[in-house]
């Protein structure tokens, strides 16, 4: 029996994936169990509650498997030596939203944006009007045979939904307030930060997800919506906050944005590595693209096969994206009457098991990162998905 198999988050995990991955399932327990038995404490799950986790699949010939896990209060639920101290009080800044606990399709990373919300006070388009969701993903990962968090990452909303809750004029506002709790006294040049973090705005409208880099706190991820203008983004990446001089590959980085924008059954999201110290931003540029049938996906790849093109991807790299998804998506659903017959014929009380949980894997997206002077690298995500049923 494997050690690690003491909470309903890894039982969760190894159940789904024994169907979806039975190939690679050892490479995901030795992989992300450790992390969830290390980093997480126990927590207790309502008779119709969901768990949610997403897999990061390297196709590099290493073989790494992260995981992130979806929820609120985060702070309450990981071991206190991982996890920074300092983030109940942005949860504590956070709106509950709670349309996203019912998603029908599963898919937390995207529900915002899908969603068509009549509450709430939509903000000016001409100026930005933001507050946090609780609903926030964790990244972990194992560097060094130590399991660790990576980064966590904050949802915005352009819809004022609860008033009673702070909500900030502009990205770099809450940028600003994050530092200030986190600590972070970053700024050698705050003007320059700030137009910085306004030209990425002008361009790419506020970030759907702020995320704060654990140990390297003067480093942000800032991941954008569904790029609207091709044009916006080149001058993003030609601006003098990218380095400057390697003119060939800002020609690569914008040939791609081109052509990717072009993918009609995808979006394409931009995520930048920002460094608050410099003021720059990280010449590492990852698009991530998200198939708009993404259970079609894994049968016909006909977007991963756009990418490959797009991006001259190592066509061994391909083939191991679709051999590591070629089961999804897959899952198992409950008989509700196989179910109440089992409980009336059982002599034996019935404390919740297999056949009262829904279970499937589905691929969520992939990201392409483009660095100077190497070839263009592909991850892949899957969700794992548990539902409980009273």
């Amino acid at each position: 029996m494997n050690p690690y198999k003491n909470s309903i988050i890894s039982n969760s995990l190894c159940d789904v994936a024994s169907f979806a991955y039975p190939e690679i399932l050892e490479l995901i327990e030795a992989q992300c169990l450790p992390i969830i038995d290390q980093i997480l404490i126990g927590r207790e799950f309502g008779r119709s509650d969901k768990i949610v986790t997403l897999l990061e699949f390297h196709h590099d010939g290493s073989d790494m498997i992260d995981i992130s896990f979806f929820g609120k209060n985060w702070s309450e639920v990981f071991k206190k030596d991982i996890f920074p101290s300092w983030w109940g009080e942005i949860e504590d800044l956070c709106i509950s939203y709670p349309e996203l606990d019912n998603d029908p399709v599963g898919n937390p990373f995207m529900s915002i944006a899908s969603k068509k919300d009549s509450s709430g006070d939509q903000a000016s388009t001409n100026k930005s009007v933001l507050q946090l969701i609780d609903d926030q993903f964790v990244e972990c990962e194992i560097r060094d045979d130590h399991p660790r968090t990576a980064g966590i990452f904050v949802k915005t909303t352009k819809k004022i939904l609860d008033k009673e809750k702070p909500f900030f004029s502009s990205t770099f506002d809450v940028i600003l307030v994050i530092q200030k709790i986190a600590d972070n006294v970053l700024f050698e040049n705050k003007a320059k930060a700030q137009a910085m973090i306004n030209r990425l705005v002008d361009g790419l409208n506020d970030p759907v997800y702020i995320g704060i880099m654990v140990g390297r706190s003067h480093n942000l991820k800032l991941i954008f919506g569904n790029i609207e203008s091709a044009a916006n983004t080149k001058k993003i990446l030609e601006s003098e906050c990218m380095f400057q001089g390697d003119f060939k590959y800002l020609s690569q980085l914008n040939a791609v944005v081109s052509d990717l924008v072009k993918i009609k059954d995808a979006n394409i999201r931009p995520c930048l590595d920002i460094d608050l110290l410099t003021n720059t931003i990280n010449p590492r540029v990852c698009f991530e693209v998200f198939p708009v049938k993404r259970f079609a996906e894994t049968r016909n790849w006909k977007v991963l096969e756009k990418i490959a093109l797009i991006c001259d991807l190592n066509p061994q790299d391909i083939v191991h994206v679709r051999t590591t998804h070629q089961h999804l998506p897959i899952g198992k659903k409950t008989d509700p009457l196989a179910a109440m017959l089992i409980q009336k014929m059982s002599t034996q009380p019935q404390k919740r098991d297999n056949n009262r949980i829904d279970k499937r894997a589905t691929l969520s997206h992939y990201k392409i990162c483009i660095e100077p002077e190497k070839a263009c690298k592909i991850k892949s995500y899957a969700y794992i998905t548990q539902e409980f049923h009273a």
